[in-house]
């Protein structure tokens, strides 16, 4: 990815959407095509945790026949399921898959060309605005050694005929928690891997480019790698929100950082004149770095699909999976079996990425070209 010195100027096509746009918006570009073309208005926001997706993408593999299962049975009642393929791996077996599905299941699940490196969608696939009645796709930068997941918000993008736009950061998806209306969340180190700006208008000024209107940042797990704010907490809805709870007795800091995250919601909230509602979900912790984390689930309209750990007791599990009963506020609760991503350092959210597709179809550019 580049990360534009200057935007061009805007053919007429494009001249009264681009009129919305703030001098921030440089670093906000369209992806394909010889000339970049700023598209995105900072008035967008960041699409809600809780927001029903019309797909949600993964990454297929035929080793894990389980939990590849799961998510086309738990996952197409709500959405259509498409899944991409990892590096090195044939197709095949995602369309024998897909073929050997229930015909209801069959018809909603998509089984597409595209490579890449990691099983970690959420983080490289596209960003999604929502605002005046359109939908876009971001593709931020990602990590330069994997070309592949790097390429997959592109590829996805010309697979469907949409846009979507080069965004001049570095921000995984598992970095944000939103709730639509442009309050977002993030760890210290995710916006420390973002900007070093700290001052408050500086933040706005870098986080409205990506749906945030107020960011208020959260400190990150003791041992947790990634630092993503997706590990501990999700909105269930504008004001409310899920929040991990770490047992002191098994991480004390991080039980310590969690309560603090609580009173940095809180004191956002009072001061904005705002009532958040938060939830605790009881987040295991069985050795150093060792969370599980049932918040890490995937929300859809009708459900909530809740990752389940054969390391952790049953008579553990149950009094969690009722607390997520009470956030999800009557969406069903299907359980997933997770194991096998958690020993990878990821889960059901880290695995899937829910999004809606771009209202405007791909640009023609050579008619663009003609008429500029």
């Amino acid at each position: 990815m580049f990360l534009p010195a200057s935007w061009t100027a805007t053919v007429a096509l494009w001249g009264a959407f681009v009129a919305q746009l703030g001098p921030e918006a440089d670093r906000l570009v369209e992806r394909s095509g010889p000339a970049p073309k700023t598209l995105v208005a900072p008035t967008y926001r960041a699409m809600a945790d809780f927001a029903p997706p019309t797909h949600v993408f993964a990454v297929f593999d035929h080793e894990w026949p389980g939990l590849m299962t799961g998510l086309a049975t738990h996952i197409t009642p709500s959405a259509e399921l498409v899944f991409l393929q990892e590096d090195g791996k044939a197709i095949e077996p995602g369309y024998r898959f897909r073929d050997a599905l229930p015909t209801r299941v069959r018809r909603r699940v998509q089984v597409l060309p595209i490579w890449v490196d990691s099983m970690w969608i959420r983080d490289f696939g596209p960003r999604v605005l929502i605002g005046a009645g359109e939908v876009h796709w971001l593709d931020p930068i990602y990590d330069v050694d994997r070309t592949l997941d790097d390429a997959a918000p592109r590829k996805l993008a010309q697979a469907f005929d949409v846009q979507v736009t080069e965004f001049g950061y570095d921000l995984d998806g598992g970095a944000l928690s939103s709730n639509g209306e442009g309050l977002c969340l993030m760890t210290e180190s995710s916006w420390a891997s973002i900007s070093p700006e700290t001052a408050g208008w500086r933040m706005r000024r870098v986080s409205r480019q990506f749906g945030c209107d107020e960011l208020v940042l959260l400190p990150p797990l003791l041992y947790e790698s990634t630092g993503h704010v997706d590990v501990f907490a999700q909105f269930v809805s504008a004001d409310h929100i899920m929040l991990g709870r770490v047992d002191p007795e098994e991480s004390a800091i991080d039980a310590r950082r969690l309560e603090e995250a609580r009173g940095r919601i809180e004191a956002w909230a009072e001061r904005k004149g705002k009532e958040i509602r938060i939830t605790r979900i009881d987040m295991p912790v069985l050795a150093e770095g060792d969370y599980y984390s049932y918040i890490n689930g995937l929300q859809l309209e009708d459900r909530y699909i809740a990752p389940r750990f054969r390391q952790i007791p049953e008579e553990r599990e149950r009094p969690i999976m009722a607390q997520l009963a009470e956030a999800m506020q009557g969406r069903k609760i299907v359980e997933l079996p997770a194991s096998v991503l958690q020993e990878l350092d990821g889960v059901i959210h880290c695995a899937t990425l829910g999004v809606r597709l771009p209202t405007r179809k791909a640009i023609d550019h050579a008619r663009i070209d003609d008429a500029g």
